[in-house]
């Protein structure tokens, strides 16, 4: 009774090895069980059971396979922005050095708005938000 274990306790209390997952099937002799995605094995009463318990999150998806199959089985019909900036489209080709100008000003603009919009979340203050604004379009 000094602390030390006698080796008839350490051969009783001896835990099972753990089952060989992905990370130690390498070093083990058997392979790992291959398992199914859980659910490719449902039956119908478990797609109504989540359907009936989670239905938004059903709701959601079914709206996106809709509006999907919606989206890829129409004729495109010409948006009437297209057809409006046409000239724009051709200027601008036509214009590398405008477009390239038109660009970093789009770019800038995103990124202090996008600025202006992480201010005013972080702190819930608009004349935050506001000052950052007014900062990076006048200098001030």
């Amino acid at each position: 009774m000094n602390g030390t274990v006698s080796a008839l306790t350490s051969r009783l209390h001896k835990r099972p090895s753990p089952a060989p997952t992905p990370a130690n099937a390498a070093m083990s002799n058997n392979p790992a069980p291959v398992h199914k995605a859980s659910f490719m094995t449902w039956t119908l009463h478990d797609a109504v059971h989540v359907a009936r318990h989670h239905w938004i999150p059903c709701f959601f998806a079914m709206g996106l396979l809709f509006f999907m199959g919606v989206e890829y089985t129409l004729r495109m019909v010409p948006y009437i922005g297209f057809v409006t900036t046409h000239w724009l489209h051709l200027l601008l080709a036509s214009s590398p050095n405008l477009n390239i100008l038109l660009a970093g000003f789009n770019t800038f603009g995103n990124v202090v708005g996008f600025g202006c919009i992480c201010i005013w979340v972080s702190l819930r203050c608009l004349s935050g938000a506001l000052g950052f604004f007014f900062c990076f379009k006048f200098g001030g």
